[in-house]
């Protein structure tokens, strides 16, 4: 159940990031770019986005319900209406269900974005009440540690939502590079900017939930956490090269650097997903021994 859980998580997390970081990004195009180029995505893919989100959730909740529903209580009506209101995990879970339902409805049936944005924004803050970095330490500084999560979610889904729409508009564009111009360089600046907010909020993260660990910390949790950290880092370096190589080039010599422009988006991007489904796990383990 653990395995299925982890993948829960992971999908809910990776369909909330797109659809954030991919509203988002395209806000700042509409905002900042006269003529915003147009994204080679399906309409329907925002529903199919906000569907899964809430599917998952559902999910995410009945099974980790039944890790927690005592033997003398098997899982059924009851336990869950117990985890779901003795529990700040169950509590929680009713209010991003209600921001997930309310979502479905809006991407359907209005193209109101920032609505669509805040609702998506608000169901990742929710997630963050409930996680390693707000649990551990004084009750008193939950609130704190769950705005430090809070923003690590939000600048993850910036970079990886906004890769997400840059993968196919670079493929789509190919042939006429110098339209990706004002787009790339744009998001450049603004991710180079969550990539910051990100490393940081990261950082406090891991020192909140391993500093002063009383029985030391998970070998297995810490090895998981390595490989983040190590795949989070090469997508700060395929960023770097980008920002400082290709979109230089991209202006002097279009046709060159325009293949070498997709495989390494699309690598940062799969690097991205590979340390949702990462970050999946470790929310269903322990970060301590024993």
């Amino acid at each position: 159940m653990s395995i299925a859980l982890a993948l829960a998580r992971a999908a809910h997390l990776a369909s909330l990031l797109i659809l954030f970081g991919s509203e988002s990004v395209q806000a700042l195009f509409r905002a900042q770019i006269p003529n915003p180029p147009v994204i080679p995505l399906p309409a329907s893919t925002p529903i199919w986005l906000a569907a899964l989100a809430l599917a998952t959730a559902v999910l995410w909740f009945f099974l980790a319900a039944g890790m927690m529903a005592d033997s003398a209580m098997p899982l059924g009506p009851a336990a869950i209406w117990t985890v779901a209101k003795d529990t700040l995990f169950g509590r929680v879970f009713l209010v991003r269900l209600a921001l997930l339902a309310l979502l479905l409805i809006v991407v359907i049936r209005w193209e109101l974005h920032s609505l669509r944005i805040a609702l998506v924004g608000a169901a990742l803050v929710a997630i963050a009440l409930t996680s390693h970095a707000a649990a551990r330490g004084d009750p008193r500084f939950m609130l704190a540690r769950a705005a430090n999560d809070s923003l690590h979610l939000l600048a993850a889904g910036f970079w990886i939502g906004g890769l997400a729409l840059l993968v196919p508009l670079v493929r789509v564009n190919r042939n006429t590079p110098k339209a990706l111009l004002a787009p790339l360089q744009l998001f450049s600046s603004w991710g180079m900017a969550a990539v910051a907010l990100l490393i940081v909020a990261g950082s406090i993260n891991a020192w909140l939930i391993l500093h002063g660990a009383p029985a030391g910390v998970s070998l297995a949790y810490a090895g998981l956490l390595a490989g983040k950290i190590v795949l989070a880092s090469l997508m700060v370096a395929l960023a770097l090269s980008n920002r400082l190589g290709l979109l230089p080039e991209l202006g002097k010599d279009p046709n060159a650097s325009a293949a070498s422009l997709i495989s390494s988006t699309l690598a940062e991007l799969i690097l991205g997903l590979v340390i949702v489904l990462i970050v999946g796990f470790l929310g269903t383990m322990s970060p301590l021994m024993g």
